[in-house]
């Protein structure tokens, strides 16, 4: 458990990220010869560019081979009889006889007395890195274990007091398993295994400029032409666009009543624009601090928007109604896909948003003009307020 706790569920968020055109395929083949007790289904699986490829075999005394083609290096996972349609317990993951590994136009080999999970990998450049990493986090993962089963009794137990006593012990590891990571980064401005710990730490968050920006900067030419390396931009360059000082990208969408709403409309009036769903967590803070800067500020002097996602319409009224939202909503139901953790709809997209990087809060002035992002949602979000409409930013695009 805490052994990923830091990245859980990244490398999936890392590779479902929609776009990105299939060319210069190169061809890979990867050969095995595993202990031939082991028998069954051995599944192939990796996304090439944007496209998840999925590819399986009987196992042939513990024999297998499996080709295709592949534009750049990619992370890939082999596994033995995986388990399908159904839920695994933690134990059940870890124990799986499964490996990730980089898979790149060569001729990758695997070899094991037992199954792939202890298999001797050959031929993958990228490998060879991702394995030295790998053993760098292992020895830290081994002062972690000791701790995990005792965390998740506090856990069932509830019992909170236990649980942050006990994090008190494991933050320091896990703080130095961030920063073996960003060393790694750092050393290797060449390797795809560096840039997808790069992606992995930057690319589902909220881009902060300008440290992004430099980080991505630091990697070779061909790997920010990459995949990934697009993305990334994309992201970079959205983020610039929605900087303080910058106009904000105006939009329609319905409210309760199915009525068009833009925030053009507001104009003439500051604007606390937030982003939410009734399923994150601590929603009653978030509703408390949003009423209490709304009720302070004077609903006269800010209107807050708030552009909730998921769901349709009546559900939407329901929440509304549930939780007695007075503010002007509107909704946003094909914005976000949930399962695969993005935003897939233009308005999403405009905003760079994803359920990773909600809830937000954005200030905008009476001219329309970007004050701030990602304001913090608490008790002091109105003080916050205060201060930046005392100070007006420039409109950067008439500097």
């Amino acid at each position: 458990m805490f052994r990923n706790l830091w990245k859980k569920g990244l490398l999936a968020i890392v590779f479902t990220i929609a776009g990105g055109a299939l060319y210069a395929q190169k061809s890979f083949t990867i050969s095995g010869e595993l202990s031939k007790e082991r028998s069954g289904l051995i599944r192939l699986s990796y996304f090439n560019d944007s496209v998840r490829v999925v590819d399986s075999m009987q196992l042939q005394q513990g024999t297998f081979v499996f080709k295709g083609k592949v534009k750049e290096p990619v992370l890939a996972t082999l596994e033995i009889n995986p388990t399908y349609n159904r839920r695994v317990t933690y134990e059940e993951y870890m124990n799986r006889d499964a490996v990730e590994f980089y898979l790149e136009p060569s001729d990758i080999r695997f070899k094991s007395s037992a199954g792939v999970k202890t298999a001797t990998i050959t031929g993958s450049k990228n490998q060879i890195l991702l394995e030295r990493i790998n053993n760098l986090q292992a020895k830290l993962d081994s002062q972690l274990a000791p701790y995990e089963k005792l965390y998740m009794k506090y856990q069932s137990e509830r019992d909170t007091a236990g649980a942050k006593s006990l994090m008190l012990k494991v933050n320091p590891i896990l703080k130095k398993k961030k920063e073996t990571d960003s060393v790694f980064v750092v050393e290797h401005p060449d390797s795809y295994a560096a840039f997808n710990i790069f992606y992995q730490k930057r690319g589902p968050f909220i881009i902060e400029l300008p440290l992004v920006e430099q980080e991505f900067k630091h990697f070779s030419k061909k790997l920010r032409g990459s995949f990934l390396g697009r993305k990334m931009a994309e992201r970079i360059a959205t983020a610039k666009r929605l900087e303080p000082g910058n106009k904000a990208p105006d939009f329609n969408l319905p409210d309760v009543d199915g009525r068009p709403v833009s925030l053009s409309s507001l104009q003439g009036k500051n604007v606390l624009l937030v982003f939410w769903t009734r399923s994150m967590p601590n929603f009653p803070a978030f509703k408390s601090n949003i009423n209490k800067a709304w009720e302070e500020l004077g609903k006269d002097s800010l209107s807050v928007l708030a552009v909730s996602f998921g769901a349709d319409e009546a559900m939407f009224k329901q929440i509304l109604e549930r939780e007695s939202i007075k503010w002007l909503s509107v909704y946003d139901v094909q914005g976000m896909d949930f399962q695969r953790m993005r935003g897939v709809g233009s308005f999403a997209k405009t905003w760079d948003l994803s359920p990773i990087t909600i809830p937000q809060a954005w200030l905008i002035n009476s001219e329309g003009i970007i004050l701030a992002r990602n304001l913090k949602i608490d008790q002091k979000i109105a003080d916050r307020i205060r201060g930046l409409l005392l100070h007006p930013i420039k409109n950067k695009e008439h500097e």
